[in-house]
């Protein structure tokens, strides 16, 4: 009795389930196995085709951008260092440790600015020559203990063409530095040219004739060394010529320098020429043109200033004494603005020296190039500047 209601039960579910299955067969009919799939097309325009690839290469652009990136920062990285270390300016030595390039200093060693450069040049592995050119450099060098660390070319008590000549050979004999030393020949790297730093001062009518004599002599000193045969020595060792000159005097004709201006302007001028003719030589001749350093107190006190008033006839103190005053107060202002340190000049020189290809002018120190150009473009400015 109880099987009927429970078979009864299963009968109505299994007819309500195929009534069921036949009505959702009408609505979704089953895809008929004979009939293939709709293919794809590929994308027709470049921007689809591309955004394709980068879907399909998705990895292999993930990992090459992630070694871009390392190489670019590691090389990012090492440039930088690079550029932010400081350069070791040394001279090359030979393989046993011996010094063969040489350096001659053109100047004075009773000129401090001279002395500096000598010795900076030889601390950093140069032999240095340095010039006497009079008596007082000659008993300066014999009391001071520079002689220990540089050699000298003597052209006061010897004919300069004959120093040369001494020079020239001594340059071409090879040299053995040591015992049981391998012997070398010595190269000749650079002529560096000095600047005078010292000149009368007052107007040009008080000047002396042997004041006169002096400027006279310092500026034959650069004529009679290319006349005398020191173009052919550079020349053969293919070296090279640096000047350094002042120029801010002679740029601004500044009132009571009248022998510094002459004496600068001068050397502007005949290294400007001499640049033009040993250029195609293969010889490098560049200008060190020099505007303010910070080496010390480039203006006269007015203890200084009032003593060399005193100094002058009635006449001249009349005439010039009130201006003379004003116009040294206005530089002693002047030289208090922001200046070049000289090791920055140290290191300009061992780089013209070493430079492949080194300029004919370059400018160092304050107002160097900004006079020049101010002067060029207002001639009549150059006062106002004073």
């Amino acid at each position: 009795m109880v099987a009927e209601p429970v078979q009864a039960s299963l009968s109505f579910l299994r007819a309500a389930y195929s009534q069921a299955s036949g009505y959702v067969s009408e609505l979704f009919p089953a895809p008929d196995p004979n009939v293939s799939a709709p293919k794809t097309l590929p994308p027709t325009r470049p921007l689809e085709r591309f955004f394709s690839w980068t879907e399909q290469h998705k990895r292999a652009i993930w990992a090459a951008a992630g070694v871009g990136l390392g190489v670019g920062i590691g090389a990012g990285a090492f440039f930088y260092s690079q550029t932010r270390a400081p350069p070791k300016r040394r001279v090359p030595k030979l393989a046993n440790g011996a010094r063969r390039d040489v350096v001659l200093v053109v100047g004075s060693p009773t000129e401090p600015l001279t002395r500096l450069v000598a010795l900076d040049f030889e601390k950093r592995g140069f032999i240095v020559y340095l010039t006497i050119l009079d008596d007082k450099d000659a008993r300066y060098v014999n009391q001071s203990t520079l002689a220990d660390d540089v050699n000298y070319l003597n052209l006061h008590d010897s004919p300069t063409d004959a120093v040369l000549r001494d020079f020239k050979r001594w340059l071409a004999t090879p040299v053995v530095p040591f015992a049981n030393a391998a012997p070398h020949r010595l190269r000749l790297r650079a002529v560096v040219f000095a600047p005078h730093m010292f000149f009368p001062l007052g107007p040009a009518e008080s000047v002396s004739p042997a004041s006169w004599a002096r400027v006279q002599r310092l500026l034959a000193v650069h004529f009679e060394l290319f006349s005398a045969g020191l173009a052919d020595i550079v020349r053969s060792h293919s070296s090279r010529v640096v000047a350094v000159v002042p120029t801010v005097v002679s740029t601004l004709c500044m009132p009571y320098h009248a022998p510094e201006a002459v004496f600068q302007a001068a050397l502007k001028s005949f290294y400007a020429t001499l640049a033009h003719e040993l250029g195609p030589h293969g010889v490098p001749v560049t200008q060190v043109r020099l505007g303010n350093l910070n080496v010390s107190r480039g203006t006269p006190s007015a203890a200084v200033v009032d003593a060399e008033v005193r100094s002058w006839p009635e006449e001249m103190r009349d005439a010039y004494g009130a201006h003379f005053r004003r116009a040294q107060a206005r530089a002693a202002v002047g030289s208090g603005r922001a200046s070049r340190s000289l090791r920055d000049l140290h290191h300009l020189l061992f780089d013209l020296v070493f430079a492949r290809s080194p300029p004919r002018v370059v400018y160092f120190g304050t107002g160097a190039r900004a006079y020049e150009w101010l002067v060029c473009l207002f001639p009549w400015a150059a006062s106002m500047a004073l």
